[in-house]
């Protein structure tokens, strides 16, 4: 039986209204326990049908020239491997057409759920976060290259195994990402951060609170999360 595989995923993209892919940069599929080196990673460069939006050109710093001779962004692409590895893997997953059956591990929910006391949970933020300043800034400069952001991610993923001793296998580390994916502490409104201090935990929201939260139009998970709280108090 072929072991379990994973690819490591970043997009750079021409923005968040209707995103298309103007950068794609992933792992060779890797089996558990693999260590990636540099070599293991790819890019590829699309030009794309609409234009670039300024706030995606000042992230990525890829401009419309720059992919003039490049094929168009691909409306869907498909990954050989078991499961995705990807920091709002989500975004990635569903901007490359959302690949059915492929399971998705979320390194940005992981670290929100591990290391809750990180101002910033960027992957340039949190290579300050576990690195010396001067080997943080050399990871870190070239954040927003797909490619590079493979490499950060994997280094991520390697301080968040260490710091999961229990998980053993891509499985497991998949259903804590999804169980990661649903959130502790309120992140928007009046009970959200404030003042550099985190929001509210839902243990402590009001139930009125709650009760207003499960009637608004909001992420799934912030729902899961205003639910299970909800269903406590019952």
């Amino acid at each position: 039986m072929q072991q379990a595989r994973a690819v490591i995923v970043d997009t750079e993209t021409t923005g968040l209204d209707e995103p298309q892919v103007i950068e794609l940069g992933y792992s060779r599929a890797f089996t558990w326990g693999e260590e990636l080196t540099s070599g293991a990673y790819a890019v590829q460069r699309f030009k794309p049908s609409k234009p670039i939006a300024p706030g995606a050109m000042a992230a990525h710093h890829i401009i419309e020239a720059d992919l003039a001779d490049c094929r168009p962004s691909p409306a869907q692409h498909a990954f050989d491997a078991d499961y995705l590895i990807g920091h709002n893997v989500d975004f990635d997953w569903k901007v490359l057409g959302s690949q059915p059956g492929i399971r998705r591990i979320c390194t940005l929910a992981l670290a929100r759920f591990l290391y809750e006391d990180a101002d910033s949970h960027s992957l340039g933020a949190l290579m300050y976060y576990f690195y010396e300043p001067a080997d943080a800034r050399n990871l870190a400069k070239s954040a927003h290259s797909a490619s590079h952001d493979c490499g950060l991610t994997f280094l991520l993923l390697k301080e968040i195994l260490h710091d999961m001793p229990e998980v053993s296998s891509f499985y497991d580390l998949w259903e804590r990402s999804e169980e990661a994916r649903i959130p502790r502490r309120l992140t928007f409104g009046k009970y959200g951060p404030k003042d550099g201090k985190p929001g509210m935990l839902y243990t402590d929201v009001p139930t009125d609170y709650l009760d207003w939260m499960l009637k608004q139009s909001m992420e799934p998970e912030v729902i899961t999360a205003a639910r299970r709280e909800r269903q406590k108090r019952l």
